[in-house]
This record gives C-alpha cells, structure tokens and sequence, in this order.
C-alpha cells in the first residue's frame, strides 16, 4: 500500500505493530508516556528507548544518562573501516581529549591549554607504556601492608634532556643529557 501524506496515531499509548510472517522476531513502535521505543514483542524485550530528555537506552527502558547500554555481554564497539578508530571526549563542545588506535596501539590524546590535540601516551601491543609528552606521576595508591609502594617497571626510557623526577619534593632527580 502507498500513503500519500501524513500518517498520524492518536491514542493514550500509539503503537505500530510489524509482525513478520517468517517465524522471526516482531517488533512494535511505541510512544510509552513519552517515551520513543523500539519493543520486541516476541522476547518482551524492549529493544530501545529515547526519553523526553534525549538519553537513550539500549537493553533498558529508563536511561539515566545520554546512552545507557545494558544487558548480560554488553558492549559498545567502534569499528572503522579506515583503521582508525576514535573516541572523543568534548567540554563545552571543544575536544579535550582523545582515545585512539594507531598501528596496533592504544593512544591517550589530551588539548593542552591554547595547544592542539596531543598524543601523551600510548600502550603498544607487547603491552609496553611509552610516554610521549608531559610527566607521569605515581602517587601511593598501591601501598603494600608493609608501607611499601609496589611499581613493578622494567625499565624507563628518557628522552634527550629530560628529567626524571622522585618525590613530591623532587628528592631524587635523575637529567638525560642525550
């Protein structure tokens, strides 16, 4: 059938029915108080939901948040076909920071002030941290019972002229001259 014009619903709760004839799944569209949802009629299950205040649930009918995804092996995925895969993190509608994959490593981006989209560290395949701009502080979050802090690194590259630094007071500092 062809509908010329517009298709308007008018109940207390409007509802589309798209039953499939080949024994898979059906589906209803709804307006539930509200809410714009996507209802799997034969697993009652509702599939997903965009409230009234623009969040969106995936496996779930009261997202709290702009995307809520749940449900048991829930997963978010982020497949590019060019081989560079990206989250971006915004404030105030300005990338601040960046998580991304480059030649099999994983990538962590920051915008300094005034400054431009930079690559700060990077965990290769081998599992190897490489930092390639600014500092890495190690506060005393794994203190062991014996007082002891426990950082098991097998070995720390500097670059040339930079400094390495232990101790809120800079009590140990060791300088590559390069």
């Amino acid at each position: 059938a062809t509908l010329g014009g517009n298709l308007t619903l008018s109940y207390a709760y409007p509802r589309i029915n798209l039953t499939d004839t080949n024994n898979d799944s059906d589906y209803s569209i709804i307006n539930n108080d509200g809410t714009f949802t996507i209802y799997d009629v034969t697993n009652s299950l509702y599939r997903l939901n965009i409230n009234s205040s623009g969040n969106v649930g995936i496996g779930m009918s009261n997202p709290d948040k702009k995307l809520v995804v749940q449900g048991a092996d829930a997963e978010v995925v982020i497949s590019d076909t060019n081989s560079t895969p990206l989250l971006r993190f915004r404030e105030d509608g300005t990338t601040a920071c960046t998580i991304h994959t480059a030649s099999g490593a994983l990538l962590f981006s920051a915008k300094p002030s005034g400054g431009s989209i930079t690559d700060y560290l990077s965990l290769d395949s081998d599992g190897h941290f490489d930092i390639k701009s600014g500092n890495l502080k190690m506060g005393a979050t794994n203190v062991l019972n014996s007082g002891r802090v426990l950082y098991n690194l097998e070995q720390i590259k500097l670059a040339d002229s930079k400094d390495l630094v232990f101790g809120a007071g800079n009590d140990l500092k060791i300088y590559h001259n390069g």
